[in-house]
C-alpha cells in the first residue's frame, strides 16, 4: 500500500490507493452509484477551498504582523540612540549605552572640528542631558570625551538626569546649569552574579572600586559637594529638586 500526501496549510489530506479499496471502489461504480461520487466530488472540492482560505487568511495575517514588527522595529531603532547636534547644542535624550556613547563622541568631535576651522560662529558647545542614565563605563567615556574636548563646554539638565547621565551632566568644563523643572538622582552602582561565595565577594568588592571611581569623579567635577553628604545620598535613589542640587553643590546655576 502506497500513501500519498497533500498538504494545505496546516491540514493533511492523505489519500490511500490500496488494491482493496481501489476493487471496492470499481464495484461501487459499477453499481451505478453516480450521485456518491458527485457528492464527495463536492465535499472534496469544499474542503480544498476551506482550507485554501485558511491559507490565504494565514498569510494575511502573518503579513500584517511582519510589517508591525517591522515598524516597531524602526522605532525602537531609532529611540536607542537619540541624539542631535542643532547649532552649537548636542542633545542626549538616550539611555548611557556603548551605542550612544559612540554616537554622542561623533557629535561631540564633529562640532568641535567645525568651531575650531571657524566653520561655524561658536566658540564653546552646550550638552544638554535627558536621561535615566545606564551603563557606568559608557557614562564614563562620554565623560572623558567631554573632558578631552579643547572647546569649553556648558552642560544642561532638562527633563531627568540620573545615575550614569550624571557623569555626562558633571564633565562640564565651563559650568554645569539645570532647568527649574528638572530633577536629578544620583545612586550607587548596582550589579550581580550566581556563584560562588568567593566570586560573590569578589563582585561586591568590583562594585565597591567603581563605587571608589565614582565618588572621587564626583567631588572633583562638583567642588562644593560635601563628603557625608554625597555619601548619604548614593544610599538613596532619591529625586533633587534643581534648588536641592544646587545647595548640595552639584550644580552651578538655575536655568
Amino acid at each position: 500500500m502506497s500513501r500519498k500526501r497533500k498538504r494545505y496549510g496546516d491540514d493533511v489530506v492523505n489519500d490511500d490507493d490500496d488494491d482493496d479499496n481501489s476493487e471496492s471502489s470499481e464495484s461501487s461504480e459499477s453499481s451505478g452509484s453516480s450521485d456518491d461520487d458527485d457528492d464527495d466530488t463536492s465535499d472534496v472540492e469544499g474542503d480544498e477551498a476551506t482550507t485554501t482560505e485558511d491559507v490565504e487568511a494565514k498569510q494575511s495575517r502573518d503579513r500584517k504582523r511582519r510589517r508591525a514588527d517591522s515598524t516597531h522595529h524602526r522605532h525602537h531603532s531609532h529611540a536607542k540612540t537619540r541624539i542631535t547636534t542643532h547649532r552649537n547644542v548636542v542633545r542626549v535624550f538616550a539611555g548611557i549605552n556603548t551605542n550612544t556613547s559612540l554616537t554622542f563622541i561623533r557629535h561631540l568631535t564633529s562640532l568641535e572640528t567645525a568651531i575650531k576651522q571657524e566653520r561655524v560662529p561658536y566658540t564653546f558647545i552646550e550638552v544638554h542631558v535627558n536621561s535615566t542614565g545606564g551603563c557606568v563605563a559608557s557614562g564614563m567615556v562620554m565623560a572623558d570625551a567631554i573632558l578631552s574636548c579643547t572647546v569649553p563646554i556648558t552642560t544642561r539638565i532638562v527633563g531627568t538626569c540620573a545615575s550614569a547621565a550624571t557623569f555626562v551632566a558633571f564633565a562640564a568644563t565651563e559650568k554645569c546649569v539645570m532647568s527649574r523643572l528638572a530633577t536629578l538622582m544620583v545612586h550607587q552602582p548596582s550589579g550581580g552574579i550566581i556563584g560562588t561565595a568567593h566570586e560573590i565577594r569578589q563582585e561586591a568588592e568590583n562594585i565597591n572600586v567603581v563605587e571608589k571611581i565614582i565618588t572621587r569623579f564626583y567631588h572633583r567635577q562638583c567642588p562644593r559637594l560635601r563628603h557625608q553628604e554625597l555619601k548619604k545620598l548614593l544610599k538613596t535613589d532619591r529625586e533633587l529638586t534643581a534648588d536641592e542640587a544646587l545647595r548640595l553643590g552639584f550644580i552651578d546655576d538655575i536655568v
